[in-house]
C-alpha cells in the first residue's frame, strides 16, 4: 500500500492537534526534567488558533520543550519577537519510537503541510505584516 506525503502529514498533524494545550506561561523548568516532553513535535499557536511555528524536541538528556521555548539562552524561542508577541499556547505530541532522524522528517513534513509563518527564519515580522496583517 502506497501512502502519500499528504496522508502522512495529516496523521502527524492529527497526533499533535489531539493533544492538550499548554499555555506559554505553563512552560516551566520542571518540564526540562520530564521525559513526557522529549522525543516529539510541538506546534505553537497564536490567538486565532493558527499554527505559527513547528518544532521538534529530540531524545537527548539536554533536550526538552522547556529548553526549546525558554531555557536555551539566546536560542530559546522566548528571545524571539514572534514568540513573545504572538505565541499563546503549544501542543506537544511524543513519538516514543521515532529516531531523531525520523522526528526531523516528521517535522519537515508537518511544516510543508501546515506552512507556519515563523518557521522561515529569514522572514522578519515587518515583512510578514505587509502580507499577512
Amino acid at each position: 500500500m502506497i501512502v502519500s506525503r499528504t496522508e502522512i502529514a495529516i496523521k502527524i498533524c492529527y497526533c499533535v492537534y489531539s493533544e492538550t494545550c499548554i499555555t506559554t506561561q505553563e512552560i516551566s523548568y520542571r518540564l526540562h526534567h520530564s521525559d513526557e516532553y522529549k522525543n516529539g513535535l510541538y506546534f505553537v499557536f497564536d490567538d486565532s488558533n493558527h499554527v505559527i511555528y513547528i518544532g521538534k524536541v529530540g531524545p537527548s538528556k539536554t533536550a526538552s520543550l522547556y529548553m526549546r521555548c525558554i531555557g536555551n539562552g539566546k536560542n530559546a524561542h522566548s528571545k524571539e519577537t514572534w514568540y513573545t508577541q504572538y505565541a499563546r499556547y503549544i501542543k506537544f505530541h511524543k513519538f516514543p519510537n521515532y529516531s531523531d532522524e525520523q522526528l526531523l522528517l516528521a517535522e519537515r513534513i508537518a511544516i510543508l503541510y501546515e506552512r507556519p509563518i515563523f518557521n522561515d527564519q529569514h522572514t522578519d515580522i515587518d515583512t510578514l505584516k505587509k502580507y499577512v496583517w
